[in-house]
């Protein structure tokens, strides 16, 4: 019986299936079904059952589970502690791309500062007119982001896939009136000018580049860089913005609807460092992916 084991049995409860959790573990789906079978001969008891709505664990399987995840998580935290205390206690400087969906950066850094008390937290908002450059030019350790970033020069953690893309739209405007809305609503939309500043990746993602078969969008107004500046454009100049969908908690209550998109790929979230750092960034992340899978398996996120 080996580690191995208990993520591959982990992956089949969480995925309720074999081929979706041979996917994720990037092997084949015999080989899978073969390791839990080992897995049970090893236990000496039925783990799964095969149902026609998929894969579920069995009473036996309920409780091994239990005991199995917390065995993970705590090779995962010994695995991390290791890591840390050969780096020695230092400073992990964290930027935050906010507002972050189910506010979930203070979980986050709640229990990295409860699991390493030695390492001195700090942080910084990254506003639109950086996003994660602070991050490549070395001015934070991590950052909990959006995609897209760089994929050469950093890795990292997902924590929230399925937050969706909105658009903000001025109260009284004409899209308002819907509940959800399409990209065919707004492809031929003008929207809130961008600063040069705001980094291209992002801009064009948001503003549906490659959706418009790789055309720039039409814009309206004073380029704006921050947050707080396009709610002013949009209340002025009467135009919708895209956004991410957490925007709802914060500008709800300053003239401007947030209306959720249909038919899009949604925004993730992710705990990224640059791929050269290892040691404390490498463990923020996992931490953090682990905090959130959490959290969202009790439903708090």
């Amino acid at each position: 019986m080996e580690l191995r084991h208990f993520r591959y049995f982990l992956e089949v409860v969480e995925q309720g299936s074999f081929t979706r959790a041979a996917q994720a573990l990037h092997i084949s789906q015999p080989t899978l079904s073969q390791q839990i079978r080992v897995l049970e001969r090893e236990v000496g008891a039925t783990l799964l059952v095969r149902e026609p709505g998929g894969v579920s664990p069995t009473a036996a399987g309920a409780v091994f589970h239990e005991h199995v995840a917390a065995i993970l998580a705590a090779t995962a935290d010994a695995v991390s502690a290791a890591r840390l205390r050969a780096g020695g206690p230092r400073t992990l400087r964290i930027g935050i791309a906010g507002p972050l969906p189910g506010d979930i950066q203070m979980p986050v850094i709640s229990a990295f500062k409860e699991a390493f008390p030695d390492v001195r937290t700090a942080w910084r908002a990254l506003e639109l007119n950086e996003l994660d450059r602070p991050l490549l030019d070395g001015d934070v350790d991590v950052a909990l982001i959006r995609l897209p970033l760089d994929p050469e020069r950093l890795d990292w953690e997902v924590l929230v896939d399925d937050e969706p893309r909105a658009v903000l739209v001025p109260i009284g405007h004409p899209l308002g009136e819907a509940e959800t809305i399409t990209l065919d609503d707004v492809i031929d939309a003008s929207f809130v000018a961008i600063a040069d500043s705001v980094p291209l990746a992002a801009q064009r993602w948001w503003t549906f580049y490659d959706e418009r078969n790789r055309e720039d969008a039409r814009f309206v107004g004073e380029p704006v860089d921050t947050v707080a500046a396009a709610a002013l454009s949009i209340r002025l100049n009467r135009v919708p913005c895209p956004g991410p969908f957490a925007l709802r908690d914060t500008l709800a209550l300053s003239g401007i609807t947030t209306l959720p998109m249909t038919g899009l790929s949604p925004t993730v979230t992710v705990a990224a460092r640059r791929r050269s750092d290892e040691g404390l960034p490498e463990v923020f992340c996992e931490l953090a992916a682990r905090t959130v899978r959490e959290l969202r398996a009790a439903g708090a996120v």
